[in-house]
């Protein structure tokens, strides 16, 4: 499942020095900083029963990303909606309705953003499953933002531990607009994490897309091939 995924690393001031003792390798760090290790492929091929991530969905079609999407959500501590997607779910649900492939509708824990997207078919949809829509105007942020920072509440007030976040949409990199939008939101998560150490990845079309910040990292690749972008 692993091996056919694209790592996009976005890096800020990273420096890693390489050398080899006794035929293997080791990486040593420029500085005496505490090192962060990121497991972007590792994580999901851990036991169903290790819960430690969370799951957000982004404005795209899900019909190519089903697979994708019913991995991660059945694996997710908290599933949040921005927005626009909720549209896709709904149509999503109703193209499974009495198919073996959906055992349960998907019911995320809350649909979020400025709500200029959604429609009201989907609107009352989703309220009559109890799912909270919440309204956010802000022009200053996207519906990615807003979904990244009520998904921090959210593992704050039920005291989750949380190692990850993924975004799943249908492109990690594709359209400009989006994945600058994209790149964005990762240099944003730290201070809207308020730095708990919680990765945000960026998962569509095979590919995974996160931010390596100031400071020393590994990045467990487990056999996927990885692109560097400083």
């Amino acid at each position: 499942y692993s091996r056919a995924l694209q790592l996009y690393c976005i890096i800020v001031n990273f420096i890693i020095n390489s050398t080899k003792q006794n035929n293997n390798s080791s990486v040593t760090m420029a500085d005496a900083t505490p090192v962060r290790t990121w497991t972007p492929v590792v994580e999901l091929n851990e036991p169903f029963e290790s819960k430690e991530f969370t799951l957000i969905l982004l404005n795209a079609p899900l019909k190519h990303i089903q697979r994708s999407l019913r991995f991660l959500w059945e694996r997710s501590l908290i599933v949040g909606v921005a927005d626009g997607s909720a549209d896709h779910l709904m149509s999503l649900n109703k193209e499974l309705e009495g198919t073996h492939d959906a055992p349960m509708p998907y019911i995320p824990d809350f649909i979020i953003g400025d709500l200029d997207s959604i429609t009201e078919e989907a609107s009352s949809y989703f309220s009559l499953l109890g799912v909270p829509l919440i309204k956010v105007l802000d022009d200053d942020t996207t519906d990615f933002t807003k979904a990244l920072q009520h998904m921090c509440k959210e593992i704050q007030r039920r005291n989750l531990n949380v190692n990850s976040i993924y975004v799943l949409c249908d492109k990690a990199v594709g359209r400009l607009d989006h994945t600058m939008d994209h790149i964005h939101n990762l240099y944003l998560a730290n201070s809207i994490l308020e730095n708990h150490n919680i990765s945000v990845y960026i998962y569509g079309n095979n590919s995974i897309l996160f931010n390596l910040d100031r400071g020393s990292h590994v990045v467990m690749l487990d056999g996927c091939q990885v692109t560097f972008a400083p």
